[in-house]
């Protein structure tokens, strides 16, 4: 009885250590992944309209280049030597832009437990972490094909439509833009988007309006250089928001 309790629990040990090691490999093959892409992303939070983008991507393992087509035209670039956005000149950003394909795979691999399920058309992995709930369809090549986010309210979607057969250079597209090093915003709203697992951004006549998820909750944080009030000096800016915890946190009181 000994002997048979041993060789199931071995098994079930091999079994386990086998999964690990094949959720690892891939994750790995999907980061290390090439390709060019098109792609359809929705937004949606509670009963809110969707928000959709139509976007072609590049992608040379952990470098990008994503052409937003639709609802406005804009670029951004990710390389090891920083990240940048705009249109024909792009600017450089002061933090890592990241999509919602960079986010799933950071969460898979922070993730203590991967459901992994294979079949003819891929595999499918479900999951859940503090940023989130994701649903993800990978191709037998392992290449994404449909990734789902739940976060609070807040559900995106990124689907990919086609693949392109052909990869061009990452220099090849790179030279179609000039970059800048001058930055795209300042530093003071790097600061307050490091902060943040989500944001929105939206102008006002006289102000930046940010909406975000901060420690599983949604905040709203104004953004001045021209009123005082209740606002706190922030650099050049006056900064407020209601949630006293973030305010504390970003002020280092």
């Amino acid at each position: 009885m000994k002997r048979l309790l041993s060789v199931i629990l071995a098994g079930i040990v091999f079994w386990t250590l086998s999964f690990a090691v094949e959720v690892s490999e891939i994750l790995q093959r999907w980061e290390n992944s090439t390709y060019k892409a098109e792609r359809i992303f929705l937004e949606k939070y509670g009963d809110d309209a969707v928000r959709m983008r139509y976007e072609i991507v590049y992608k040379w393992e952990t470098n990008k280049i994503v052409k937003v087509d639709s609802p406005q035209e804009i670029v951004w670039l990710r390389n090891d030597d920083g990240c940048w956005i705009g249109s024909e000149v792009l600017y450089m950003v002061p933090i890592d832009i990241k999509d919602l394909e960079d986010i799933a795979l950071e969460a898979a691999q922070e993730a203590s437990d991967v459901k992994l399920k294979e079949d003819n058309d891929g595999y499918t992995l479900v999951y859940s972490t503090d940023r989130g709930s994701f649903f993800i369809k990978l191709s037998k090549d392992f290449l994404p094909l449909l990734i789902r986010r739940k976060l609070m309210k807040l559900t995106m979607e990124m689907e990919y439509k086609e693949y392109y057969s052909e990869v061009p250079k990452e220099e090849e597209v790179k030279k179609e833009f000039k970059l800048s090093d001058k930055k795209a915003f300042p530093d003071e709203i790097a600061r307050i988007l490091r902060r943040l697992e989500w944001f929105s951004i939206e102008r006002e006549p006289d102000s930046i309006v940010i909406k975000g998820v901060y420690r599983n909750r949604m905040i709203s944080i104004d953004i001045t250089p021209l009123r005082r009030g209740r606002f706190r000096r922030f650099g050049r800016y006056f900064v407020f928001s209601k949630d006293k915890e973030f305010m504390e946190d970003l002020l280092g009181q």
